[in-house]
C-alpha cells in the first residue's frame, strides 16, 4: 500500500589497496593491504511508477553498521564499525515465484581517520 519497499540487506565486499595510508602504523607510512567492509543496512526502495509491470527501475538508499576491516601486508588487522549510508539505482525484473535485479550503490562510512567510499555493481535474485 505504500509508494516504496523497506528493504534490509546484509553484505560483505573486499578490495585490494595498494600504498593507502595507515593512522595506525607508526609513522603514518604507505603499505598495500585488503579491506573487508561488512553491513547491516535498511533501505527505502522507490519503484518508479511506469506501466510495464515486468520490468521495474528503481532508486535505493539506506544507512547502516559498516565495519571496516584493514589487514595490511606488514602485519595485524585493525576494524572499526561506523555508521554509513548508501545511495544507488537499479532495476528488478519479475519472472514467475522469483525477482531478479541488477543495481549500483554508492556507500560511504565515516573512519576515526578519513572514510572508506565504494560502489559495487549487485546482481541477485529475490524470493
Amino acid at each position: 500500500m505504500l509508494p516504496f519497499e523497506i528493504r534490509g540487506d546484509a553484505a560483505y565486499n573486499r578490495f585490494g589497496s595498494k600504498n593507502a595510508v595507515f593512522a595506525q602504523e607508526v609513522g603514518n607510512n604507505s603499505y598495500n593491504a585488503d579491506v573487508g567492509v561488512t553491513s547491516l543496512t535498511v533501505n527505502i526502495v522507490y519503484p518508479f511508477p511506469i506501466p510495464t509491470p515486468i520490468v521495474r527501475p528503481y532508486i535505493i538508499g539506506g544507512i547502516g553498521d559498516y565495519d571496516v576491516r584493514t589487514s595490511p601486508t606488514t602485519s595485524g588487522s585493525t576494524s572499526q564499525s561506523n555508521f554509513g549510508y548508501n545511495i544507488g539505482a537499479g532495476v528488478k525484473v519479475s519472472l514467475v515465484g522469483f525477482n531478479v535485479f541488477a543495481e549500483a550503490r554508492y556507500n560511504h562510512v565515516n573512519q576515526d581517520n578519513g572514510s572508506v567510499a565504494f560502489t559495487p555493481i549487485t546482481v541477485g535474485v529475490m524470493f
